[in-house]
């Protein structure tokens, strides 16, 4: 005796046994290795093959954009996950097109091929950020595409990193997204998508600082053990490195170029304090991804970020880059005052002008400086990303630097720690 539901089964029409969903699947046609950047072309093709007719009253082939991200952090009972959603980009394949076939039906046994090409841009358009900015600069580069960040599902509770150094909290996708449309229904009968990677390349005019600019990183009295003698001033300034350049591989991975970045110390001695004797210089990479449920209004850091926020966060990255041994940097004595203008206040006929004793004696006080050069070397073949900033999304870096010494009388040493920015700019493929 047969079962009844089988029986059920045998004695359905023919049409009910077969899918009353296309299927269908994206073919991209130039994807070496899936990574796109500004001006190329993503081209393809949408395949649909039917097992029975199926009323079709559109197609819609877009290529869009897209950010999230998801927070955690909760102050007393305010409940913590929020979420935000952007589609800042959004192209559509035009389907009046020559080449698109005319047909109200889709019919079993044909395949159905129709062609995409979109062109990735260089900007978005002023709709795609509508809330306030505090400057034109900040606005700018809330209007220039990101680059792809993070890959797969963004859960709340996982705070993994992905291969670009990015939390799985926050997210920006690139998709060739395919829609079909029935007869009448107002929803897709049908819809897929394509994810690709993009990393737009970086203009030469987005240089957010002025690389001759000399800039004050750290200022600190350096003093003897327990703090009981002090023993100079000690000022560290730089000159901010020339940003690194990443090009893409055939792998899918990225390169980076070298840089360098040159400390200048200056050690302000008390009486006839030697300078301090330096040891050591070790640099790390920190890579800080900054994401909000709310639009950001100017460039993020970590000032932003305080306790009391729940809708921005910031996930941070260290890499040991170099540790370098500086016992052989010598000190270089600069002249003391009152022996560069000796002889002009020796020849001085304005008699009438008295110093007192302590002036006088600080004209006999000299200084001392040093240079120190660090080389930027970052391992190659890393998933790394571009400096950029979008109105939810932000990835910046920084060398953090422990310069090591100890003073003339000292027994233990000690360190002063410093961060320097760092911009890292996509050039395209090698």
């Amino acid at each position: 005796m047969l079962c009844p539901n089988i029986c059920g089964v045998a004695s359905l029409p023919p049409l009910a046994l077969t899918s009353a969903t296309p299927n269908a699947w994206i073919e991209m046609v130039n994807s070496k290795d899936n990574i796109y950047t500004t001006s190329d072309e993503v081209r393809g093709y949408v395949n649909i093959e039917v097992e029975r007719e199926i009323p079709i009253d559109r197609i819609e082939i877009s290529f869009e954009g897209t950010s999230s991200a998801s927070l955690s952090r909760a102050i007393a009972f305010v409940p913590g996950r929020r979420e935000s959603f952007q589609r800042f980009l959004q192209l559509h394949q035009p389907t009046n097109e020559p080449e698109y076939p005319k047909f109200n039906t889709l019919l079993p046994g044909q395949r159905y091929k129709l062609p995409f090409t979109f062109i990735i841009p260089e900007h978005l358009m002023p709709p795609s950020c509508t809330h306030e900015t505090r400057n034109a600069a900040i606005k700018h580069a809330h209007l220039r595409l990101p680059p792809t960040l993070g890959n797969g599902p963004t859960p709340f509770w996982n705070l993994k990193s992905t291969p670009d150094d990015s939390p799985e909290m926050c997210r920006v996708q690139y998709a060739v997204r395919v829609q079909m449309y029935g007869h009448p229904s107002a929803q897709p009968i049908s819809e897929l998508s394509q994810d690709i990677r993009v990393l737009p390349t970086t203009a030469q005019n987005e240089k957010t600082e002025d690389l001759s600019t000399l800039y004050m990183l750290k200022e600190q009295s350096l003093t003897s053990s327990m703090g009981r003698k002090e023993h100079g001033h000690l000022e560290i300034s730089a000159i901010k490195p020339a940003p690194i350049t990443l090009t893409s591989t055939g792998s899918g991975s990225t390169n980076a170029s070298p840089t360098a970045l040159q400390l200048h110390l200056r050690f302000d001695p008390v009486k006839n304090e030697l300078p301090p004797r330096l040891s050591s210089l070790k640099c790390n990479l920190n890579t800080s991804t900054f994401y909000a449920t709310v639009p950001w209004e100017n460039y993020p850091s970590q000032a932003d970020i305080s306790p009391l926020q729940v809708d921005r966060e910031v996930y941070e990255k260290n890499m040991r880059l170099s540790s370098l041994d500086l016992s052989s940097v010598k000190w270089e004595k600069l002249p003391s005052f009152s022996t560069i203008y000796a002889d002009k206040l020796k020849d001085d006929d304005q008699s009438d002008i008295s110093f007192g004793e302590e002036q006088i004696e600080s004209w006999d006080q000299c200084s001392y400086t040093a240079t120190v050069t660090v080389p930027i070397i970052l391992p190659n073949k890393k998933d790394y990303l571009p400096t950029f900033h979008s109105c939810s999304v932000s990835r910046s870096y920084s060398l953090e630097l422990s310069l090591g010494h100890r003073v003339s009388s000292g027994i233990c040493g000690s360190s002063t720690n410093l961060s320097v920015p760092l911009e890292m700019v996509y050039a395209g493929k090698e």
